[in-house]
């Protein structure tokens, strides 16, 4: 997208690019803005005995620690067995190949991984001890010597056997859905209903109240993502709806910061912006790491005819195309514009 973003107050357009390559999935379980500072904690889950840690730079700037590359159903049984032994963080997700550039850590070249590591063993019973006892002691005993001493030297030992991944649990049933999502709290709602609106689905107010907007926004997400469109999110799905709004932030570096000078204080994607001059009564924050994003901070001391004095003067920006629908009321006003070069708020 070769769009250049800038922003009044905050300005943002991300594209989202979602797994569509089942067969080049990494599990994502952090990122960091250096290479010194990511390379320290992939050395760190080597040492921890985790396989497949590799590092990828993201389009933010930002560096990635990822383990895999794994086809779909492999990676989504790692992201599980991993977090259930708390061996990597409770917010990791799965993120395709396609969301990182050049790759600065691990084996460029490493083959596709179709085994998930084994879930932790489970201590065997008394009776599981006592069968298996019994099994040993049917068996005859070995021979100390056989009658060919050259079949003896050819006799090869048993290959190890391969442990056994039980299949992922079918999906949900829409009723069984409903089931799990009554166990949600507020937050989660409210979660769910931001990473919609985030990828264009949802349009109503954030209110954690699942109504028919919420449920429409759940079947179109559904649909586009090959599911069946039940308008119930699956404990699974919801999973990978947020898992895809968390590799977003984690790209923007989304930060707050307190302007003294403006004296506003704002949360802004600081992967992708960063300040570069005060102009009264703007605070200038361009692009870093090719975003393409600005920012523009406004800050001005004035009465209702000094506001409405710099909502005309907006207008005259280049940043502020023409095209685009603005509201003016007593003590605030709106501004939209948008070309074949910039998108503003």
């Amino acid at each position: 997208m070769n769009k250049a973003i800038s922003a009044l107050v905050v300005l943002a357009a991300w594209v989202w690019a979602g797994m569509a390559a089942a067969q080049s999935v990494f599990v994502q379980v952090e990122a960091h803005p250096n290479i010194p500072a990511a390379q320290a904690r992939a050395d760190g889950y080597r040492a921890a005995n985790i396989d497949n840690v590799n590092g990828f730079r993201l389009g933010s700037g930002w560096y990635a620690i990822s383990l895999g590359p794994y086809d779909e159903a492999t990676a989504i049984r790692t992201l599980n067995v991993l977090k259930s032994r708390g061996a990597i963080p409770p917010d990791a997700f799965l993120v395709n190949r396609s969301a990182y550039s050049e790759q600065f850590y691990g084996d460029a070249n490493a083959a596709l991984v179709t085994q998930a590591p084994e879930a932790p063993e489970q201590p065997a019973t008394t009776a599981t001890a006592a069968a298996t006892a019994a099994t040993a002691a049917e068996q005859p005993a070995a021979a100390a010597t056989t009658e060919n001493p050259l079949e003896t030297a050819l006799v090869q030992p048993s290959a190890p056997a391969v442990p056994v991944i039980p299949p992922e649990p079918p999906e949900e049933t829409r009723r069984e859905a409903l089931r799990s999502e009554l166990q949600l709290d507020r937050q989660s709602k409210f979660d769910l209903q931001i990473a919609l609106k985030w990828f264009g689905f949802y349009t109503g107010p954030i209110d954690a109240a699942f109504g028919p907007g919420t449920r429409n926004s759940m079947s179109q997400w559904q649909a586009e993502k090959g599911h069946e469109p039940t308008g119930v999110l699956t404990t699974r799905q919801r999973a990978e709806l947020l898992g895809e709004y968390q590799a977003v932030l984690a790209s923007l570096g989304l930060g707050t910061i307190t302007d003294n000078r403006a004296g506003i204080t704002i949360e802004l994607p600081l992967a992708m912006v960063k300040f570069d001059r005060h102009d009264p009564p703007f605070a200038h924050y361009t692009a870093q790491n090719g975003s393409g994003v600005t920012v523009l901070l406004i800050s001005q001391k004035g009465d209702e005819s000094t506001l409405l004095g710099l909502y005309d003067i907006m207008q005259t920006l280049e940043i502020v195309p023409l095209k685009g629908a603005r509201t003016s009321k007593a003590n605030r006003f709106t501004l939209t514009g948008e070309n074949d070069r910039i998108t503003s708020h």
